[in-house]
């Protein structure tokens, strides 16, 4: 599942090209970051949207977040594609810097299977539409939390 999470946050929260930067940033203008993050594990995982706003615009962004998650089970496969373009094209790069490449193993070792480092490209490439549409149905039904730093 974290392949096929990896996936679609590529496509809703991961850069400027996704559903969520665009939407909030570049179209609303109520933010002037949003990321996104996965921490997956052996013991525990978690997938988290972040946004650099106004305590005003919370409201209004926590909404916009919920409804693409919602709509996130009608991906395409045009999308899809788009997503694991980016996403192996990112391995790549990340494969370029021999720094990275060992911190990556180390962590996959830790987390969960170093073995699969090698085998991401073909794990990627082999995730279907239907298991990321399975998956966002999934978040979107998820509980959830939301925490808000706001300074005085």
């Amino acid at each position: 599942a974290t392949y096929a999470l990896e996936l679609l946050d590529a496509y809703l929260a991961s850069g400027m090209s996704s559903r969520l930067f665009l939407k909030i940033r570049e179209e609303k203008g109520l933010a002037y970051s949003v990321q996104s993050g996965i921490q997956a594990e052996k013991q525990y995982s978690y997938y988290s949207i972040y946004t650099g706003t106004t305590a005003k615009a919370i409201p209004l962004i926590k909404k916009i977040i919920l409804d693409e998650l919602a709509k996130l089970q009608y991906m395409t496969s045009t999308q899809l594609a788009e997503s694991k373009k980016r996403v192996i094209g990112l391995t790549h790069l990340s494969k370029e810097e021999s720094t990275k490449v060992m911190m990556e193993l180390l962590f996959m070792e830790y987390a969960t299977n170093a073995e699969e480092y090698y085998l991401r490209e073909k794990i990627m490439a082999s995730i279907t539409l239907k298991e990321v549409r399975a998956l966002a149905r999934q978040l979107a039904r998820a509980p959830y939390s939301t925490a808000a730093i706001v300074p005085a």
